[in-house]
């Protein structure tokens, strides 16, 4: 069965760039929810200011943890498992890069209407350590009691 939701993405990413400073990202989006093969998904799309058209981005959730992939210009694949490493590959205009995932935590709060997914991890790109990251994943369809300041 499928049905709209609502999605938030916020990610605070602890590195400090050229100027000295984190950086602090959120996505909002509609979306759809479904449940193919055991897990479920969130298909939404997704266009930060350098991209022509919006991609389509997913999150995945089963019993192994968490799945969170992005086409387009910028694709990548980011497996989230506790205490675990993942290697994927970070696809840019400008090459293919080796990234590594480490979680150093995952939680998942998912209600019918209603989850909450935070998770923290370290990420490394050709093996060298770029910064640590947390990210809160929110998603609610119509009958959640609560909301993310979006109209229904």
């Amino acid at each position: 069965m499928e049905r709209d939701v609502y999605i938030s993405i916020r990610g605070l990413h602890q590195y400090m760039d050229q100027d000295g400073y984190d950086h602090d990202v959120e996505v909002v989006s509609a979306g759809k929810y479904y449940k193919k093969n055991g897990q479920h998904i969130v298909s939404y799309k997704e266009q930060f200011a350098h991209e022509d058209k919006p991609v389509r981005a997913m999150v995945k959730v089963d019993q192994d943890g968490l799945l969170v992939s992005r086409s387009g210009e910028m694709a990548s694949q980011m497996h989230f498992q506790p205490m675990r490493r993942n290697l994927t590959v970070y696809r840019t205009p400008f090459g293919v890069m080796e990234m590594g995932v480490t979680t150093n935590t995952l939680k998942m709060d998912l209600d019918e209407h209603n989850w909450q997914i935070k998770v923290n991890y370290a990420l490394d790109i050709n093996n060298q350590y770029t910064g640590s990251h947390e990210v809160e994943i929110n998603v609610r369809d119509s009958k959640s009691r609560t909301g993310f300041g979006l109209e229904n």
